[in-house]
């Protein structure tokens, strides 16, 4: 996996320099797998893990979230939304990340 992290140095009135980081694909999906891993315990809706329609295709795709099915726990009128929770594969790009940060940084 090809990383790119972009960043600009930005010069301020006073004299000092500012550094910003852009954010690129890659962090908004480990943004995204690390709030799921971390704040949330209970299957979620795809929407409510991303609003970026492009974050949620790879998240799919790449098999880094799974489908579950918790409908013993809903009212009749959400068991026709797909809830998602993460996957082992989620778990290792949240790994794998941190440490490529670690090493850029």
């Amino acid at each position: 996996m090809r990383v790119n992290i972009k960043m600009s140095i930005i010069q301020k009135p006073g004299g000092k320099n500012i550094t910003i980081r852009h954010v690129t694909i890659y962090d908004a999906i480990y943004k995204s797998l690390n709030l799921i891993n971390t704040k949330i315990t209970h299957p979620i809706t795809l929407s409510k893990i991303s609003n970026n329609p492009n974050v949620q295709k790879i998240l799919l795709a790449k098999g880094l979230i799974r489908e579950v099915k918790p409908k013993e726990n809903l009212i009749s009128e959400y068991q026709n939304y797909k809830y998602f929770v993460i996957a082992p594969k989620g778990h290792e790009y949240i790994k794998r990340f941190e440490k490529l940060r670690e090493l850029v940084e």
